[in-house]
């Protein structure tokens, strides 16, 4: 899974933004927009120039659409970096 962005030159480095649409249905309660993920597969064709800007509109990000799952986590402070943060506390939301 990858996150679909844009990257360019700037005279001070580099720039970038991570590309986003319109919610996936199960994430919309929590943010109206959703990061466009994409495949390796989708992600390499795209890159490679393979993909029309109808296809990228219409369709990236689409695929992930009811295969998200969440639950509730304990809080967690900004430092913590560990696998036991996303240790389910409670019933899927």
């Amino acid at each position: 899974m990858f996150f679909a962005g844009l990257y360019a030159p700037t005279s001070e480095g580099l720039t970038c933004s991570i590309l986003t649409r319109s919610a996936l249905t199960q994430i919309e309660q929590f943010h109206s927009r959703s990061p466009v993920i994409v495949t390796e597969g989708v992600g390499r064709r795209w890159i490679g120039g393979g993909v029309s800007d109808d296809e990228a509109i219409s369709k990236f990000g689409t695929s992930w659409d009811g295969r998200m799952r969440f639950h509730r986590v304990r809080r967690f402070k900004r430092d913590e970096d560990r696998p036991k943060l996303i240790v389910p506390i409670d019933t899927l939301i």
